[in-house]
Order: structure tokens, then sequence, then C-alpha cells
């Protein structure tokens, strides 16, 4: 009887964390979304600068290529802007990536 009830524990357990971990995604999807509307509204380039580096943070954890991609964009932006805090802040979500690709002497050097 005991077996039984210990298996059970377990199951129950397993379909929580995985429950838990489609929750996550659905939530993760809408704030990526959200952000990438604001993007397609933003007037001021700084604005714009702030969403691309959102939207490469929200990607950090499900498609680091992606957060790649939106960092270097934001990088793009800032240095032709001229604007070092979103040029800092691109530069350390790009460090992230290489450091999670196991590139630790390009995420140091960024």
């Amino acid at each position: 009887m005991k077996t039984g009830l210990r298996l059970n524990n377990r199951l129950i357990l397993v379909l929580f964390t995985f429950l838990l971990s489609i929750g996550f995604t659905a939530a993760q999807n809408v704030k990526i979304d959200s952000l990438t509307l604001l993007l397609s509204a933003a007037q001021e380039d700084t604005a714009m600068i702030k969403v691309l580096n959102d939207i490469s943070w929200e990607y950090h954890r499900s498609d680091i290529k992606q957060c790649s991609v939106y960092a270097q964009r934001a990088l793009t932006k800032s240095i032709e802007q001229a604007y070092l805090k979103g040029e800092g802040r691109s530069l350390n979500l790009l460090a992230i990536y290489y450091a999670s690709m196991g590139r630790h002497d390009l995420a140091i050097e960024k």
C-alpha cells in the first residue's frame, strides 16, 4: 500500500512540475508578444533600444539565439545614437549569450 502511495505522490509531483513549466512558457510568450507590440509603436530611438533589450532579456532562458539577435540590434542602435545606457545593457546581454554558448572569452570581452 505504501508503494502505491509513493508512486501516486511522485506522479503528482511530476504533473505539477510539468504544468508549472507550461505556465511559465505561456507567460513568457505573452510578455514577448506585448514587448513586440511596444517595439512597433516606439517613437523614440531610446525607447526602441530599451524594448529591444527587454525582448532580448525575455529570450535569454528560452531561445538564446533570439537573445543575441535582439541584443545586437539594440547595440547597433545604441552606438548610432551614442546612447551609453542602451549600449551597456546590450553588451551585458551579449555577454550572457556568449557565456551560455560556452564562449567565456567573448563574454568577458563584451
